[in-house]
């Protein structure tokens, strides 16, 4: 082997001793990190959690974690800065491509295990929604029946009140009642045949005085007389009933 050929090997190994000393972190090197180091957060194991509540409880603080050999005291030191929740995490070292591969499949198995959940949350949801349409149909349901209950309720009590108050004289107010009915009848009357009077004694002579159309005056007059026709007619079924029932308690 020629001199030319030894110094390339001898280049070779040491490159090769440089990189080994890189990965393994026994270089010393405390300005640069290693290139084959990656940082990340994990959870704190129970072992390391005691460990800091300890060293809190010990007026230290928060206690920083020993710094791997492959990572640079700055690049540590930032980490542990950089940290988003020193209660609970704790800056690592992955070291090589089989320790980042590793944390890369754990990684993807947590995110399927949160799909998974995500994915069952979600059929739950749905399954609680149908129940919530079903207990709201069956609310109205009910709804409906105890407004069909209570109209019968009231019905009931009201053919309840009038058998028991069948042989019984009437009371004050009712007999208020009826005075007021006959009273408001008499005025309905009045009103009725004044209305009547109006088209046939009614004359204007006042030429500045704008008056309607005699049809129109008709039309208008006409549907009161209605109104008031049917107003009547109501009331003389209201002194009616009051007259039966009052039949019905003498006898």
């Amino acid at each position: 082997m020629d001199a030319s050929a030894r110094q390339e090997a001898a280049k070779l190994q040491s490159s090769m001793e440089a990189i080994h000393q890189s990965y393994s972190g026994t270089n010393n090197s405390e300005k640069e990190s290693s290139p084959f180091v990656t940082i990340v957060y994990n959870n704190m194991t129970p072992e390391q959690l005691q460990w800091q509540f300890t060293h809190q409880q010990s007026g230290g603080g928060l206690a920083a974690p020993p710094r791997p050999p492959q990572v640079s005291e700055k690049d540590w030191l930032d980490a542990i800065v950089k940290n988003p929740n020193p209660q609970a995490y704790i800056p690592s070292a992955l070291v090589g491509a089989e320790a980042l591969q590793a944390r890369l499949g754990w990684q993807q198995e947590r995110a399927n295990d949160l799909e998974k959940a995500a994915n069952s949350l979600k059929s739950v949801r749905e399954d609680l929604q149908k129940r919530v349409e079903q207990y709201q149909q069956a609310l109205q349901d009910l709804h409906r029946r105890h407004d069909d209950i209570r109209k019968r309720m009231l019905a009931i009590m009201m053919k309840v009140e009038i058998a028991r108050c069948m042989n019984m004289p009437l009371q004050k107010d009712e007999i208020l009642l009826a005075q007021r009915l006959v009273k408001i009848m008499k005025d309905l009357e009045k009103a009725n045949k004044t209305l009547e009077s109006i088209p046939t004694s009614a004359s204007i002579s006042s030429e500045n005085v704008t008056i309607p159309n005699s049809d129109q005056l008709a039309e208008v007059l006409n549907l009161h007389r209605q109104e008031i026709l049917q107003l009547t007619s109501t009331m003389q079924g209201d002194m009616r009933d009051v007259q039966a029932l009052h039949s019905k308690r003498l006898s």
